[in-house]
């Protein structure tokens, strides 16, 4: 049975890496050339529509069909084995049909399917060695020593240049406690408190951030400590403590989900979120708002650009709202856009 390439999407969609070979109908990457159909890609969902989902791994962004019922939720980190289809017509784009579809729950493994890419491009895909046969599974384990230097501490030292130079993605899934998601989008909260380890160390201000795939705000600073205690010395507490953490116990509950090890490796970071609006507004009034957003956008609006559009909004407010005008007959969607009809 054919393997599942590991790929990234920038290179999958890279015409001058990854080209449609109609003789064999495969795609062919790679030197030695590999010919494959079938990928592997984890990435972070960004756009759901029925038996749809688009991905993003942090260097692009693909489609994914689903062909079985699953409960997808934006922010969600998915691990999809797929078929990659060629340019499809009708959606101008190329896809994958998704054969099987797992859901994430750590997020380390994420930065795990990075580094293990990038030694299959090195080792396997552009190696210049006999491109491996269908009997092998073209996946070579990662080192138990990159694992473990993995999960002491997360760099990005010694990976080649050319493979970090791209910027890292715009937009950061992060996840809270619902009570405290709900601070923050009422403004009584405006601080993140995480280890500075990725993806919080390549966080940076003007980013977007999603908390719990409900709220989004952009970040308006970070600041980096080389302890806790240095952080709780300089913030304001009345920002950055959960509901129900006094001053005197910050420290403990920090330590409980930053350990000992990652504070000395590499400090912490706070992240300043913006503040948003805290005025009520009605469906009518929200309706009208989105609808003015998508008015001045002739190429249409995604649900996340328009949460980044309306930061007073929960994203649930503006799927009911866009759904609503579906069914008005006064938008539409197509590629995961909403357009004006």
């Amino acid at each position: 049975m054919a393997h599942y390439l590991k790929l990234f999407l920038s290179d999958v969609k890279n015409a001058d890496r990854c080209r449609w070979d109609d003789g064999s109908k495969k795609f062919v990457i790679g030197r030695p050339p590999q010919r494959f159909n079938r990928v592997r890609i984890m990435g972070v969902v960004i756009g759901v529509a029925q038996h749809m989902v688009e991905i993003d791994d942090g260097s692009g962004t693909i489609l994914v069909q689903s062909t079985v019922a699953m409960t997808i939720r934006l922010g969600d980190l998915i691990d999809c084995l797929g078929e990659l289809q060629p340019l499809h017509p009708r959606l101008k784009c190329q896809y994958v049909i998704g054969n099987h579809i797992y859901p994430v729950q750590d997020r380390n493994m994420e930065t795990l399917r990075f580094l293990e890419i990038i030694q299959l491009y090195k080792q396997c895909y552009f190696s210049d060695l006999p491109a491996p046969t269908d009997a092998m599974d073209g996946v070579t384990p990662l080192p138990a020593v990159v694992k473990a230097t993995i999960k002491r501490k997360f760099t990005t030292e010694g990976l080649s240049d050319s493979l970090t130079a791209a910027a890292p993605p715009a937009e950061y899934f992060l996840t809270v406690r619902e009570a405290e998601c709900d601070r923050f989008a009422r403004g009584l909260r405006q601080l993140e408190l995480r280890a500075n380890k990725p993806p919080y160390a390549i966080i940076k201000a003007s980013d977007t951030v999603v908390l719990n795939g409900a709220f989004v705000s952009k970040v308006r600073a970070k600041r980096t400590y080389p302890s806790v205690a240095h952080a709780l010395a300089a913030e304001d507490p009345a920002l950055l403590l959960p509901e129900g953490v006094a001053p005197a116990t910050a420290a403990s509950h920090f330590r409980s989900y930053i350990s000992e090890y990652e504070e000395k490796a590499g400090g912490v970071v706070v992240l300043e979120m913006g503040i948003v609006p805290v005025a009520e507004l009605g469906a009518e009034e929200i309706g009208t708002l989105i609808y003015e957003q998508l008015e001045a956008a002739p190429a249409g609006l995604t649900l996340e650009e328009l949460a980044v559009a309306c930061p007073q909004l929960k994203i649930q407010l503006i799927l009911d709202a866009v759904t609503n005008m579906q069914m008005d007959g006064i938008v539409y969607v197509a590629n995961l856009r909403y357009l004006v009809l």
